[in-house]
């Protein structure tokens, strides 16, 4: 249980404080099987992402002189996880169910 201050106020020396419960948060929609999956693509997208990038990373420290082949690919990877990310967040905005699992 948790408490929050709603007034408080000053009389000489003295502060009065007047706290209340807050009550818990209880989200709309308690289960979204939809915003997981997208959650779950967008997570892997940014995955896919990195792992492209660690490859261009270790070309770099390896001395390939044809690092630059991993840029078409980081690019169409950025692409693919703004794709996922929009998805998800539009869903979620628009299905209200920011707080469910």
């Amino acid at each position: 249980m948790s408490w929050a201050v709603v007034a408080h106020e000053q009389v000489g020396n003295l502060m009065h404080v007047r706290v209340a419960q807050k009550r818990a948060h209880i989200p709309q929609v308690g289960f979204c099987r939809e915003k997981n999956c997208l959650q779950a693509e967008f997570l892997k997208a940014i995955h896919e992402l990195n792992r492209i990038q660690d490859e261009q990373t270790r070309a770099v420290i390896d001395g390939d002189p044809d690092f630059c082949r991993f840029d078409i690919l980081l690019h169409m990877a950025q692409e693919n996880k703004e794709q996922r990310k929009y998805a998800w967040m539009a869903h979620v905005e628009a299905h209200g169910c920011h707080d469910g699992g």
